[in-house]
This record gives C-alpha cells, sequence and structure tokens, in this order.
C-alpha cells in the first residue's frame, strides 16, 4: 500500500513513520511504503491518477481539485484548523492583511494555500454558486 505525503517529511508526519518502524501496520497487514510529496494538490491528483493508494492532503487542496472532476475522497480529518501563515521580515512595514495589498507574495506550487489564499483577500474572484443543500466555490484563476 502507497501513501504519498503532502511535502516533504516533517513533524505531522511522524505517525506513519513510526507506525512503520514499529511494525503497527504491518501487525495490521498492511506493508505501507510513504513517499514524499510536492504540496497537497499534486498529491490529490496524483491519488486521482491511482499513482498511490493514499494521500495525505488539505482539505482546501482536495475541495479545489474534486470540483475540477479528480475522482478522490476524504476518509478524515486530522487538523481541525491550517497551520497556513503569511510569514514577512520584521523590518517591513507589514502589520495587518491590508498591508498585503498590491505586493508580491512567494507561494509553494501545489500547495493548498496557493488554492485558496485569492479567496481569502479577494473573496469576490471566487464565485459560489448556492442551493438549499449545498455551496461549491470554485478557485480563482490568476490574471497574468
Amino acid at each position: 500500500m502507497t501513501l504519498q505525503l503532502n511535502w516533504y517529511p516533517y513533524g505531522e508526519h511522524a505517525p506513519f513513520y513510526y507506525g512503520v518502524e514499529e511494525g503497527i501496520f504491518e501487525e495490521h497487514g498492511i506493508d505501507l511504503t510513504i513517499e514524499a510529496g510536492q504540496g497537497s494538490a499534486r498529491t490529490v491528483q496524483a491519488v486521482g491518477q491511482q499513482d498511490f493508494d493514499f494521500g495525505w492532503a488539505d482539505t482546501p487542496a482536495l475541495l479545489a481539485n474534486v470540483d475540477e472532476g479528480v475522482d478522490v475522497r476524504s476518509v478524515g480529518v486530522y487538523l481541525q484548523s491550517t497551520p497556513a501563515a503569511v510569514q514577512y521580515f520584521a523590518e517591513t512595514d507589514i502589520s495587518g492583511p491590508d498591508d498585503l495589498r498590491g505586493r508580491t507574495i512567494a507561494v509553494s506550487a501545489g500547495d493548498a494555500v496557493t488554492l485558496t489564499f485569492p479567496c481569502t483577500w479577494r473573496p469576490w474572484a471566487c464565485p459560489r454558486t448556492t442551493s438549499s443543500s449545498r455551496t461549491s466555490t470554485r478557485r480563482a484563476r490568476t490574471r497574468r
């Protein structure tokens, strides 16, 4: 069985490696192979293409890919809120979200923040259609 992570291994992934190292997965008949990822969006796409059995990805990346027709499902949520953050040098004049207007922001291609950040700061750029039972969101397209 294969599991692709959302990124290179870091603390959040420790339980998977611990389970392999201690034989916990093996005790349950699971021969698990873990591979690093390159962002949640790419992990979801790789699982959708059946390159991996399972993926470890942020929910916004999963939802954006499902919205684009990728055939994947979520079976659980590990983090109840995102650890995503905007980081900047202390000597800048940034003190709040409004100070980011008009600035260039670096992101990692393929990660969940790349998909959700435009909607956080420009909700009008993310059209929504609402029905009584469900709301679907389309991600914003980047202008070039």
